[in-house]
């Protein structure tokens, strides 16, 4: 018996990487700490990165670098204009609020579903400097003579 079992671990070992055993004995994360993650409303402002799809892709790539983080940028639901949009600001700086989607083995980088973005504009506290006040004329000299 002990020979039996020993073979089938062995084999599912080799065959799934992981006996079933001790797949069975892992307990399920809790579920409500996982969906809170899942469902966290975030507010992110970096740059607009697009990737061009490639031939087996349908759509383009478009992230959002924020420091060293990287996140993919996906549309909510009902909003089918939002990507197109965000795609014109390639390469410029733009705050993002939506969902966030973290990181799972399936989806391996954090994701942000798009619900509104703007445009960061140039700071209102450095403008492009005033042009300064025009010298006055001179004046011609006064004949001589007079």
């Amino acid at each position: 018996m002990k020979k039996v079992f020993l073979a089938a671990g062995l084999a599912a070992v080799l065959v799934g990487g992981v006996p079933f055993m001790a797949m069975a004995a892992e307990k399920p994360a809790d579920k409500s700490a996982v969906e809170l993650k899942k469902s966290e409303a975030v507010e992110k402002t970096g740059v607009v990165e697009v990737k061009k799809a490639e031939k087996n892709e349908k759509y383009n790539t478009v992230t959002l670098t924020v420091g060293t983080e990287k996140f993919k940028l996906l549309p909510s639901k009902g909003n089918k204009t939002i990507m197109a949009d965000i795609e014109k600001l390639a390469g410029k700086e733009v705050t993002v609020k939506g969902e966030l989607l973290v990181a799972d083995a399936k989806h391996p980088m954090a994701a942000i579903k798009i619900e509104s973005f703007t445009e960061k504009k140039a700071d209102a506290a450095a403008p492009a400097a005033a042009p300064a006040a025009p010298a006055p004329a001179a004046e011609p000299a006064p004949a001589a003579g007079k």
